[in-house]
């Protein structure tokens, strides 16, 4: 038994390094806690997200580390932002996201979060965020809010009724005479169904994980027109994402990238901008601007806390 005694022993003492250098790569880094997309009429709304500022000086966190930390923090989305020095007015930094399960390619809210923060703290007027997927990202504060430019989703051809994946339609509490239409994307999938409907809703999450973990889409998205917040409103959602560890999402700015096209084409192509609700328990506000190539997003944040990673355990 010596041998597989010290193999075991060898890999214990690999995995503590490991953990060693995982905790002193975020040990003492910035971590704010914002809520984007807030309600301007309720205190803690909108979609919390987990923003941690690397430091120039040191290697930035790689993204097993990182997806620790989304583990351990448990938010629907923990965000990575290595800036570069600012250029007159305008600072540039990689942005990645992670969820409790995995690393995305593209998030609204936590992008919201990360602008918020950095515009706060930095001498500058816009950020540009690289993803990893080399896709930028421009952010600059308006009339009170954060403006986004982000890249327009393409829609995908409406699926035909027989079609239909009965099992999504069971698990999400939905038959197929409440469902009026279903339209796909490379990255997400959209319900249509009515308001009553849609605050009604009451997903089976066991099965609905199921099912998402069989599907090439990374959101499910059930909206309808209207909102019963307000009558200024042009339509609600509400999104699911159990295969990323998300039951349903309290606000998904990346998922308007495609309502926003969708609404406008059933709107008739009206150029103005739209009001979207997100109907979830902590509710949230988007506004939305499609334009050529592009979808504009705005919503509003409030920095909830602040401190630094790993302050007090050595």
């Amino acid at each position: 038994f010596g041998a597989a005694d010290g193999v075991i022993r060898a890999k214990r003492e690999e995995a503590k390094r490991k953990t060693m250098e995982q905790f002193l790569a975020l040990k003492g880094l910035p971590i704010y806690l914002v809520d984007a997309f807030v309600r301007p009429d309720r205190l803690f709304s909108g979609n919390v997200a987990a923003v941690v500022l690397a430091d120039p000086n040191r290697v930035v966190p790689e993204g097993e580390t990182m997806q620790e930390l989304a583990r351990e923090l448990n938010f629907s989305e923990t965000t990575l932002v290595a800036l570069e020095p600012p250029e007159l007015d305008v600072v540039h930094g990689l942005i990645r996201w992670f969820t409790p399960e995995k690393e995305v390619d593209l998030c609204g809210h936590a992008t919201l979060a990360a602008a918020a923060v950095v515009l706060r703290s930095a001498p500058v007027s816009r950020v540009v965020f690289r993803t990893t997927r080399d896709v930028l990202l421009e952010c600059w504060v308006e009339e009170g809010s954060i403006a986004m430019d982000f890249p327009r989703l393409p829609l995908g051809p409406l699926i035909p009724t027989h079609e239909w994946n009965a099992n999504l339609l069971s698990a999400l509490g939905l038959d197929s005479a409440a469902c009026s239409s279903m339209r796909g994307s490379p990255m997400d999938v959209i319900l249509e169904t009515s308001l009553p409907q849609l605050q009604d809703l009451e997903p089976d999450f066991v099965r609905l994980r199921l099912v998402h973990s069989t599907l090439p889409w990374r959101c499910i998205i059930v909206t309808a027109a209207g909102s019963p917040w307000t009558p200024q409103a042009h339509f609600s959602s509400r999104v699911f994402a159990p295969a990323y560890g998300i039951n349903e999402d309290p606000v998904t700015g990346s998922a308007h990238c495609l309502l926003g096209p969708f609404w406008q084409e059933r709107m008739g192509f009206r150029a103005e901008p739209l009001l979207a609700h997100q109907l979830s328990r902590r509710g949230g506000v988007i506004g939305v601007d499609v334009r050529d190539g592009g979808v504009r997003l705005r919503g509003e944040c409030r920095i909830v806390s602040s401190g630094r990673l790993g302050s007090h355990f050595d």
